[in-house]
């Protein structure tokens, strides 16, 4: 089975610069900073009442950290922003910092970004289930519900980007001279159709498990014979707290650090990161285009991250664990079989 993945060099794709606050602060004093907010509403954020919030946002967590800011106000207003941000950030210097508009408010964002591993895209091949015994495949499907229930990891047939691909697969069948071609591109498309084999194990996935079934039990009992089995059965093991509904979704790590509000519909999601496929078809390899044409176009990208909005009465310092590391990390594994099959 082909493993899918983007055609990117680095670890994460081109961004567009954002056109406002979410970058370094300049050191000249800026007296005004404009951006339309909510009913195209037009806010100016170098004012008192921000710096104030600011200040008493810093001051706080200063006092949390059991530091002293050194914050001393000069110049204009902008000015003390600045000094603001380059005094806080220096009491985090491990930290990357923001400040992000709320409609006409400011706050500080401390955030660190997680490590996706080295994997450009985590796709899930389904196919694997059509090679697997009965009673593993068993177990390996409802693995996956389970998985999919706990973390939100969308199917392939729940994307908008499928109908579209479909639709240019169908297309250059229809315009292809080459009657074998065109024949292999239907057959694709009719494998995603209500009876295909695509269509079928999407949908058994989507399914939601039965509330008593037990996945843990189901896997403590096993005792496949075969090679492969044996290994897929020791990683989905130790996959169990992934699919636990106590354990917090990858997905509420995600996080855009370098967003543009005037761009949101650019945005490559960790949605589209992280999913379940059909196979390494022809289909995957269009969608894989796609992601590498809004690359190209300078597309931002969600990242896995934890943060922390900062206010003048926040009550904690800044702390990030090492779970969504742990989850790529367990899903390379979970990748890395499937793929051998």
């Amino acid at each position: 089975m082909a493993q899918c993945r983007a055609k990117k060099e680095s670890p994460g794709p081109k961004r567009r610069h954002p056109h406002f606050l979410k970058q370094s602060i300049a050191p000249i004093g800026q007296t005004s900073v404009t951006r339309r907010g909510g009913r195209s509403k037009e806010y100016n954020y170098i004012t008192r009442a921000n710096y104030i919030y600011l200040r008493d946002s810093a001051l706080n967590y200063a006092r949390l950290l059991g530091r002293e800011l050194g914050h001393v106000p000069h110049g204009n207003l902008g000015a003390c922003i600045a000094d603001l941000y380059r005094k806080l950030a220096g009491l985090e210097p491990s930290l990357n910092l923001n400040m992000e508009p709320s409609e006409d408010r400011l706050h500080f964002v401390f955030w660190h970004r997680h490590q996706w591993g080295e994997r450009s895209l985590y796709w899930l091949c389904l196919k694997v289930l059509e090679s697997l015994s009965p009673k593993m495949r068993a177990a390996t499907l409802l693995f996956f519900r389970k998985l999919r229930k706990a973390t939100g990891i969308q199917t392939l047939s729940e994307s908008e980007e499928l109908g579209m691909v479909l639709d240019w697969i169908a297309e250059s069948a229809d315009e292809s001279d080459n009657e074998e071609y065109s024949a292999a591109d239907m057959s694709i498309i009719d494998d995603y159709r209500s009876g295909g084999n695509a269509f079928r194990l999407l949908d058994e996935v989507e399914m939601l498990p039965e509330p008593d079934a037990d996945l843990a039990h189901m896997l403590s009992q096993m005792c496949p014979r075969a090679e492969k089995e044996k290994e897929l059965l020791g990683i989905l093991r130790e996959g169990l707290r992934f699919t636990e509904s106590s354990t917090p979704s990858i997905f509420s790590y995600e996080y855009n650090p370098h967003a543009d509000e005037d761009h949101e519909d650019d945005t490559i999601r960790m949605e589209h990161i992280i999913r379940f496929i059909y196979d390494s078809d022809k289909v995957c390899d269009e969608l894989v285009e796609l992601i590498n044409n809004e690359i190209n176009s300078g597309a931002c990208e969600t990242l896995p991250c934890t943060w922390l909005t900062l206010n003048p009465k926040t009550e904690r310092v800044f702390e990030a664990n090492t779970f969504p590391e742990e989850f790529f990390t367990w899903l390379s594994k979970l990748m890395e079989c499937i793929n051998s099959y």
